[in-house]
């Protein structure tokens, strides 16, 4: 996080309720698929993001797809 960002306190606060939500038993019984993508980027090196906030490079966006592509393609995905 950069500390100037005006984005750090609502990321810091909002990401560890979706993880924690995404991961319910209800979810699942529902069928909602929820892909954690927080780590996709841990072992890219290179810029992934052009601002402070959310937007990706062009390396971010291929990374991002490939982790999106994977979990779609995921032998275990019962598509209903």
């Amino acid at each position: 996080f950069i500390d100037a960002s005006p984005f750090k306190p609502g990321a810091m606060q909002g990401y560890p309720h979706l993880l924690s939500d995404a991961s319910l038993k209800t979810l699942r019984d529902r069928h909602v698929r929820f892909v954690d993508a927080t780590q996709a980027f841990d072992a890219t090196a290179g810029q992934v993001y052009w601002d402070n906030c959310c937007h990706y490079t062009r390396l971010g966006n291929e990374v991002l797809a490939d982790v999106i592509a994977g979990a779609v393609l995921a032998p275990e995905v019962r598509w209903r």
